[in-house]
């Protein structure tokens, strides 16, 4: 009888544990997440009117048309936390080393987002789909989605990036992707498998001839490098784009989450890097003459040492932005 309860026991933590490791099981603190979120007492909005991650398309193009008429150039820069969540934000309150916190001590806003597309759809909180929302502001189902699914998967021409419609419409004459992820754009992704997710739209802007600057980096520190040498030319790209890693890996090696030390230190660790490329645009010395829009956010959280799941841990977000959007 002993053996038999041991034996069914075992088998209990072995479902349990397959479960979990395949995303399938939510730790019961998980549940009240939202609630926490919400208490924190950071955020500009509540989690229920948490913004969709297609909002950011048009909050660029928009950053651009509008001000044409103005006598400051627009510029705009977007710095992914990639794998950030959305309650690692407290780790920095109070910071002199936060990006995030000097926009809002500054009157910007953050605001509650999130990622994943729909619940019950078959978008997932990975990189790959997150930034091909951000980047064309379509979720990956339905017609004119973008029709990334997984890390591995090339996303057609269609719809474009936003990149696009920036340098052929002539709202900038030059933009930047900056990233040490290779699955974005130059080869396979991180562990070999598929085909990078724009290698469609490099060999189009190519054909096209738009002034598109794909910079593949070795590592973070190469990244944020390569990053604040185009802030400082003067006639650097118009708009930027540059995914950090640090959070992301951390919560693959150890877990992601605020009880994980090594997860608290990338967090801050992007934060400082964020705040290197703010104070790098504000010594542009044709800073005056530029209007920019900065905006700091994540592609996805995580849960364990994953994501890709539909849980709120992993589908929650944030947009800190210098300024208020009205969310």
């Amino acid at each position: 009888m002993f053996r038999a309860i041991f034996g069914f026991g075992q088998s209990i933590i072995l479902v349990i544990t397959m479960f979990t490791t395949a995303g399938l099981f939510v730790p019961r603190e998980l549940g009240c997440y939202l609630r926490r979120l919400d208490r924190m007492g950071i955020y500009d909005n509540r989690t229920r009117d948490s913004v969709p991650q297609t909002e950011f398309f048009d909050l660029i193009i928009d950053h651009f048309a509008q001000a044409r008429d103005d006598d400051r150039t627009p510029k705009a820069i977007m710095i992914v936390y990639d794998g950030a969540r959305a309650d690692a934000l407290v780790n920095t309150r109070g910071s002199d080393e936060s990006a995030i916190f000097l926009l809002q001590r500054e009157g910007g806003r953050i605001y509650h987002m999130h990622t994943g597309g729909p619940l019950r759809n078959r978008q997932g909180t990975d990189t790959a789909q997150g930034f091909a929302t951000i980047l064309t502001g379509r979720w990956a189902d339905g017609a004119g989605g973008h029709g990334v699914f997984t890390n591995g998967h090339t996303k057609s021409v269609n719809p474009p990036l936003v990149f696009q419609p920036l340098l052929e419409q002539g709202y900038v004459d030059s933009a930047a992707f900056v990233v040490s992820w290779n699955g974005h754009f130059t080869r396979a992704n991180a562990d070999g498998v598929g085909t990078a997710n724009y290698s469609n739209d490099v060999a189009l802007f190519d054909e096209l001839g738009l002034n598109m600057n794909w910079s593949m980096n070795s590592n973070d520190a190469a990244s944020v490098a390569t990053a604040i040498d185009m802030l400082e030319d003067p006639d650097g790209p118009g708009f930027l784009v540059i995914s950090l890693e640090y959070t992301d890996s951390a919560g693959h090696r150890s877990t992601f989450g605020n009880h994980n030390p090594e997860y608290v230190q990338a967090f801050h660790n992007a934060e400082r890097a964020g705040l290197e490329m703010i104070e790098a645009i504000r010594a542009r010395p044709t800073y005056a003459q530029e209007d920019w829009l900065i905006m700091v956010t994540s592609d996805h959280g995580g849960y364990s040492i994953y994501h890709g799941r539909q849980f709120q841990v992993a589908r929650q977000v944030f947009l800190a932005v210098n300024r208020d959007l009205g969310w």
